[in-house]
């Protein structure tokens, strides 16, 4: 449900202060935040913020990271090359990368979420109108992968790997 457990971006880079990070931004009010870490260690890192939302916010929140270098990669990939008029491009970052290879293109039972393509952490997809309702992926892919999964439109997507530090 929409509005469900929502955090307030103040709030989010008041955690992410709290907890030592640098040069840190929000990008809409999406949970989107940008920072420096000295951190390398991806899982370490993730645990770490997890426990610091959870103790901030009192729920278990899931982290997506991503590098600016991974995000620039992803948008370079260009996948939506060939979208049809009406649809909305998304990306789906993915908790782990998929165990197996997919076969394309894959289809929600209602036809409205079309993956496209994939890497290792992320998928792509399109969500298409379908009486009156254009689809959006995140319910789809978890159930489907049973992952965990954030989903961004891709004019988010690029506007994140393109924001200077």
């Amino acid at each position: 449900m929409a509005g469900h457990k929502v955090i307030k971006m103040e709030s989010l880079r008041e955690c992410f202060d709290s907890m030592r990070f640098e040069n840190i931004r929000t990008y809409i009010q999406s949970g989107n935040v940008l920072f420096e870490s000295s951190e390398s260690d991806e899982p370490k890192l993730c645990g770490r913020i997890n426990k610091a939302l959870e103790k901030q916010f009192g729920h278990d929140i899931a982290v997506m990271l991503r590098t600016k270098e991974e995000m620039e990669k992803i948008v370079d990939s260009g996948p939506f090359a060939k979208l049809k008029k009406n649809s909305m491009p998304y990306v789906t970052f993915l908790s782990n990368s998929l165990k197996a290879s997919l076969k394309l293109p894959i289809y929600s039972p209602k036809k409205d979420i079309e993956i496209v393509s994939y890497t290792g952490r992320e998928l792509f997809s399109v969500g298409h109108l379908v009486n009156g309702r254009r689809g959006f992926p995140n319910s789809f892919i978890e159930k489907q992968f049973e992952l965990l999964a954030t989903t961004r439109n891709w004019n988010t997507v690029t506007k994140l790997a393109n924001l200077k530090s």
